[in-house]
């Protein structure tokens, strides 16, 4: 049996939602009639339209977890990981100044650690984003991941500009280090690793039916326009009942419907 690209498998086998479209693809490439790059292809596609899907069903769901996942981000990494990286690198710098030692206020240590953290703590942001999310955790994972990929460019992009008199005449010039590009790819592998964790260790949503589209557990969806299960008009505040279907699952139905 043909041995399937290993990291395009992988990506079908945690993104994709759809079961048959898994293993048709997967058929079909071990039939020896289709090639590693129209597997790839193929792959892209099938995330391509469950991405599409699901912004489409869920845009203001979408967008309000991936700003939970920033806020978290800007947070811990701002809020808390930095300045405790300061006062430390600070405090190790006077140390040894009122020792008479050679210090390095900014060395190596702190470009190191500095990196880890920003990469913790976008992991850590993908997780926040994934865990509140209601609806396919892991397509939020993917689509949390490309988000994060402009922001890093931009990032990277005003961290970059300096200051050159002898230059252009705005005086201003762009230097990209090449250790920052390293940044720019590991941050959305870091987020992609840390949302489809969080999402392997919570149940995962299924399709209740095309009213409902995705599960609540006994609140509303963050945003969403909710939909009554037996009749699938949308349903307004306080007009709703949670009716049980499964073990421990409810989805909402008007107070009036019947079914």
């Amino acid at each position: 049996m043909r041995k399937t690209p290993r990291f395009a498998t992988w990506l079908l086998r945690h993104l994709t939602t759809e079961e048959f479209v898994t293993g048709d693809l997967l058929e079909q490439y071990h039939r020896g009639d289709r090639s590693a790059f129209w597997f790839g292809w193929q792959v892209a596609i099938a995330l391509r339209v469950a991405t599409v899907r699901e912004i489409g069903t869920h845009p203001i769901a979408v967008w309000a977890a991936v700003m939970s996942g920033w806020v978290a981000f800007w947070v811990l990494l701002y809020g808390m990981a930095f300045p405790g990286l300061f006062a430390g690198v600070h405090a190790y710098f006077m140390w040894r100044m009122f020792n008479g030692h050679d210090a390095l206020l900014f060395g190596p240590f702190f470009v190191y650690m500095s990196w880890g953290l920003t990469i913790a703590a976008e992991a850590i942001g993908a997780v926040v984003a994934v865990r509140v999310y209601r609806g396919h955790r892991s397509i939020l994972a993917l689509l949390y991941a490309l988000a994060v990929f402009p922001r890093w460019i931009g990032h990277l992009t005003l961290n970059s500009v300096y200051y050159n008199p002898t230059a252009n005449p705005l005086h201003y010039s762009i230097n990209v280090p090449p250790l920052n590009l390293y940044l720019l790819t590991a941050q959305p592998f870091a987020a992609l690793f840390g949302g489809i964790w969080a999402a392997s260790r919570q149940m995962p949503a299924k399709h209740i039916s095309r009213a409902t589209d995705m599960l609540h557990f006994g609140s509303l969806p963050m945003g969403d326009s909710l939909k009554c299960a037996v009749c699938g008009k949308p349903i307004e505040p306080n007009e709703s009942r949670l009716v049980d279907v499964a073990n421990g699952t409810k989805v909402h139905v008007h107070i009036d419907c019947r079914g």
